[in-house]
């Protein structure tokens, strides 16, 4: 299952690559490990397209409480920069080696602005798209049921068909 990410190089997505080193320079580096500014605009309207209950935020909020996570998170951020070739390599493998292998894409429609499920569309012939309607950058939070529901339904009629399909084919050899 893939939702709300990218398996190729950034070298075609400016706008990308541009806040990326934002968020990994040292000034906003500074500036988040003392206010937790990335998760909290994260965590606000503007990141995840909606307003949050109190409870809702403080768990969102939860896991960058300690500076350490704060700056593990920024330095995975900032890594993607640099990891140009990996991407290279991880591209030509979902095209290639992964490609057969049955697929979801689940996305949040209010949130894909590069066309990033219809590329992963194109990668894998056998993937299965859906959308969380309102979904935004975090669609399993916009609506955890109905993003449930799309990979139980999804793994019933294309892996658990795939997989039984398979053995039948295995055990008549």
């Amino acid at each position: 299952m893939i939702s709300n990410t990218f398996g190729w190089p950034l070298a075609g997505y400016p706008a990308v690559r541009r806040v990326l080193r934002v968020v990994a320079s040292r000034p906003v580096g500074a500036v988040n490990n003392l206010t937790n500014v990335i998760a909290r605009l994260t965590a606000s309207r503007y990141g995840v397209g909606r307003v949050m209950s109190k409870a809702d935020r403080s768990a969102f909020l939860g896991p960058w409480r300690r500076r350490a996570s704060r700056r593990a998170t920024q330095l995975t951020l900032a890594g993607a920069l640099r990891i140009e070739p990996v991407m290279a390599e991880v591209e030509q493998s979902l095209r290639t080696a992964l490609a057969d292998l049955p697929v979801l894409t689940l996305f949040g429609r209010k949130n894909d602005p590069y066309g990033w499920q219809a590329r992963f569309g194109q990668m894998f012939p056998r993937a299965t798209a859906a959308v969380i309607p309102d979904g935004n950058h975090f669609p399993f939070d916009d609506d955890p049921d109905a993003y449930a529901a799309a990979i139980r339904n999804w793994w019933a009629r294309s892996v658990a068909t795939h997989d039984n399909a398979y053995t039948k084919r295995s055990q008549s050899k």
